[in-house]
C-alpha cells in the first residue's frame, strides 16, 4: 500500500466506521448515512489528490508503507471503533449526523492533513532508525 493510499483509507475509514454503526443500529438512518458518506468520500479523494500535489506531501504519492506504519494505523481504526459502538446509538447516531452533516472542506483538508504528516513522520522515524514508537 502507498502512502497516499493509506492516508486517504485511513480518512475515510473513520466515517466509515460511524456510518457502518449508525446505519445498523438505527435504520431508519442508513439512506441519510449512505449518501453523507458517499459525498464525504467523493471530497476527501479530491482533496487527497491536490494535497498529494503540493510540496509537503508530494513525496507520499507513491512512497510504499511498511506493515508497521499500516499496523498502527489499523489498531487506531479498531480503538475508534470500538469506543463508537459502546455508546448508545439511539443517542450519538443522531449527533453524528448532523455533526457530519457540517463537515466542511476545510475540515477534510485539515484530517486528512493530519494523517499525512503523521504517516510521514512515522516513515521518517522508522527510515532514520529512531528508537521512538511509531506513536509519538
Amino acid at each position: 500500500m502507498s502512502a497516499s493510499d493509506l492516508s486517504t483509507f485511513v480518512s475515510t475509514q473513520r466515517y466509515r466506521i460511524y456510518t457502518d454503526y449508525c446505519s445498523a443500529k438505527v435504520p431508519e438512518l442508513k439512506s441519510e448515512f449512505d449518501r453523507l458518506l458517499e459525498s464525504l468520500v467523493d471530497r476527501n479523494q479530491e482533496i487527497s489528490r491536490r494535497l498529494l500535489a503540493s510540496g509537503p506531501f508530494d513525496g507520499l504519492m507513491g512512497k510504499v508503507v511498511p506493515a508497521e506504519v499500516v499496523e498502527a494505523f489499523r489498531d487506531t481504526l479498531h480503538d475508534t471503533q470500538h469506543n463508537f459502538e459502546r455508546r448508545d446509538a439511539s443517542d450519538i447516531c443522531p449527533k453524528t449526523l448532523q455533526s457530519l452533516k457540517e463537515v466542511n472542506d476545510r475540515t477534510l483538508t485539515s484530517n486528512l492533513s493530519d494523517i499525512l504528516t503523521a504517516v510521514q513522520k512515522m516513515l521518517w522515524n522508522l527510515e532514520n532508525g529512531s528508537a521512538r514508537t511509531l506513536n509519538n
